[in-house]
Formats: structure tokens, sequence, C-alpha cells
């Protein structure tokens, strides 16, 4: 789906606020409010976006933590989509230097984690070394800016 400016301009609004109505969205653009559905309705057929709710995890009680897996090579791809399976991950990403994988998880408690750390991790073929850290405090979700191909050249 080609994206044009009227496009990266409603995403930039519902990045702003994802509750904003397309009736304001599209007085503040200057154009009908169907145009705006019809555009908003299109890029989320196409997968463009999806609307998420950030959660703060100090109000749920739950334990977020980083964990970085130093892996056999070989045995990355293999071990991601193990790990997406488990319901506790919710974010895996591969990364050149010292660590092969970055995931963030959570878990209800931190006897959890060390279940999930000491049972599923340590038996899992091809993890050479585990970095964790547990999340203090969050200051702010990313906001994962859409970055427009005419600021990147």
């Amino acid at each position: 789906m080609y994206l044009d400016e009227i496009d990266f301009s409603i995403l930039d609004e519902l990045q702003r606020n994802g509750r904003k109505s397309y009736r304001k969205i599209a007085s503040e653009l200057m154009l009908s409010e169907r145009v705006v559905k019809h555009r908003v309705n299109a890029m989320l057929r196409e997968g463009v976006f999806q609307f998420l709710i950030s959660v703060d995890p100090s109000r749920l009680g739950t334990v977020h933590v980083l964990i970085w897996l130093t892996t056999v090579a070989g045995k990355q791809d293999t071990i991601a989509r193990e790990l997406m399976d488990c319901e506790q991950v919710h974010f895996i990403s591969a990364y050149s230097g010292d660590f092969n994988l970055l995931m963030r998880a959570r878990f209800k408690d931190k006897k959890a984690l060390t279940a999930f750390m000491n049972d599923h991790l340590a038996a899992m073929d091809g993890i050479l070394g585990v970095t964790m850290n547990i999340e203090l405090k969050t200051y702010e979700s990313s906001k994962n800016r859409i970055i427009r191909k005419s600021l990147m050249s």
C-alpha cells in the first residue's frame, strides 16, 4: 500500500492521541470525516498499523524484564520461534554484537520469573548465556514514531 502525505498526517494524529475521533482529525486536517475513516480502515486492513493499549506494569503488580541471550551459531531462529510461543514473551528481536537475541517478557511475580529462567531457558538447547534486567520504572512507552521517507535521505 502506498502512503501519501494525507495518510502520514492521519497516522501522526492517531499517534498523538489514538482516541481522537475521526471527526476531530478531519477537522484539523481539513478533510471530510468519511475520507479519514476510509483511509484509516484501508491502513488497518493492509496492516500498516494497529490500535494497541499500553499498560503500566507497576499498576498490575507484574514483573517486566529484558532478557539478553547469547546463542549457538545457527540456533538463533529456532530459539526465537520457540520463545515466541511462550505466553510470557511479548517481544523478541535479533541483534548483532555480544548478544544475539533480546526479549521482553512479563511475569506475574518473581517466583514465576525464576521458574521461567531455571526451568525453561536453562533447558533450551543452544543458549550459551543469559543476562536479565528487571524493569524498575516506566518513564514513557515508545511512541514508535513514523519516519517519513523524505526525512530518511
